[in-house]
């Protein structure tokens, strides 16, 4: 029932915005976003990626298609379309947050190698896998050079290219990453 009433509210600001503001202000943009964020945590995905598609039109045209506001709606998106197990659609837009993020940051920054990582992930789960491994490559050798060469994220990144390399059938080098992800983890225990 609270969830009801949280709902109505949702549509009543929503609806009271678009008459007060008009239906592409940006303050209607935001009430849809917020909307969306509800039903993304009420586990309604379809009504989520509805809201945030709304959101995401408005302020786009408002925006720009590159700034790093919209970069943040879309990683967003990119979540819900993942939970939906539409990885394809996820992946495209993954590759436009990480587009605009490397633009603002450049390509070497941590936030933007966390996104390489997420990339990353949906390339390997959709079997996309030397594309993986050049990005998971790309996130571990960027880590080492970041944080060192024995910190915790390498061993996360060793360990997804591990299992990458055992796939197909690259025993070796799988062996040798799961090795030194375990020589790094035991530091940290």
């Amino acid at each position: 029932e609270k969830f009801d009433i949280a709902e109505n509210y949702y549509k009543e600001a929503i609806a009271r915005t678009k008459k007060e503001y008009g239906a592409d202000h940006h303050f209607t943009a935001a009430c849809l976003h917020t909307a969306a964020s509800f039903y993304h945590s009420q586990g309604r995905l379809e009504e989520a990626e509805f809201k945030y598609l709304q959101a995401l039109s408005l302020w786009e045209k408002e925006l720009g298609r590159e700034n790093p506001n919209i970069a943040t709606l879309l990683n967003t998106l990119t979540v819900v379309f993942r939970q939906e197990n539409k990885l394809q659609e996820a992946e495209g837009l993954q590759r436009r947050v990480l587009l605009i993020w490397e633009k603002e940051l450049g390509k070497d920054h941590p936030g933007v190698i966390t996104y390489v990582l997420k990339l990353a992930a949906l390339c390997h789960i959709q079997n996309k896998l030397q594309e993986a491994e050049v990005h998971y490559k790309r996130v571990l050798n960027a880590w080492q050079n970041i944080f060192g060469q024995d910190h915790l994220n390498n061993a996360l990144v060793m360990e997804k290219l591990s299992e990458l390399y055992k796939t197909i059938g690259k025993l070796e080098d799988a062996s040798k990453l799961e090795t030194s992800a375990k020589l790094i983890r035991l530091q940290y225990q």
